[in-house]
């Protein structure tokens, strides 16, 4: 939160991450329902993109986790089966990297988290919609006020960590 006064009032920046960061801070493992230690190079799947984006989620955070990767109070609403025919192919990918792309090769679905009015986080996918059009934010126009950015450094609270080899000869 940062608070200040300009010449033209009072200025009050509210920044912070969405709860997808919770995806965003994963990792698509090879075999997420057994473990590190696999003789699979990669976490396979093909149907349509929603259904194949909300596996990945359910395998390494959600329900069917193991229960270290389960990410509390993490729920689904439900798969209508929308997008393309996709082909998951993951190993070791950032999970919201993975999910942006085969949302994006399934016909444009976007996918989010949303706060639940009983505290739950819930996992959705949805048809994009267009606002391009309808929606222009200008300092000309006066739909933006004040511009600014700052750099972070990046969080995390494990590392995995992959030595010499390809595929199931690659001690992770």
């Amino acid at each position: 939160l940062r608070r200040a006064v300009t010449a033209t009032g009072a200025v009050m920046d509210v920044t912070g991450q969405s709860d997808s960061v919770w995806v965003e801070r994963r990792r698509a493992h090879p075999v997420p329902l057994t473990g590190i230690d696999t003789d699979e190079a990669h976490d396979t799947h093909s149907a349509s993109a929603e259904s194949v984006i909300r596996g990945y989620i359910d395998r390494n955070m959600g329900a069917s986790a193991l229960p270290w990767r389960r990410h509390p109070g993490l729920v689904q609403t439900p798969d209508l089966h929308r997008g393309e025919l996709v082909h998951g192919n993951a190993r070791w990918d950032p999970l919201g990297d993975l999910c942006r792309s085969l949302a994006l090769a399934g016909g444009d679905l976007r996918w989010r988290i949303v706060q639940t009015l009983d505290g739950l986080l819930a996992f959705d996918v949805a048809l994009r919609h267009d606002v391009e059009d309808s929606v222009v934010f200008s300092h000309a126009l006066g739909t933006v006020g004040e511009t600014s950015y700052e750099i972070e450094a990046p969080e995390a609270n494990n590392v995995w960590v992959g030595g010499e080899g390809e595929g199931t000869g690659r001690v992770v």
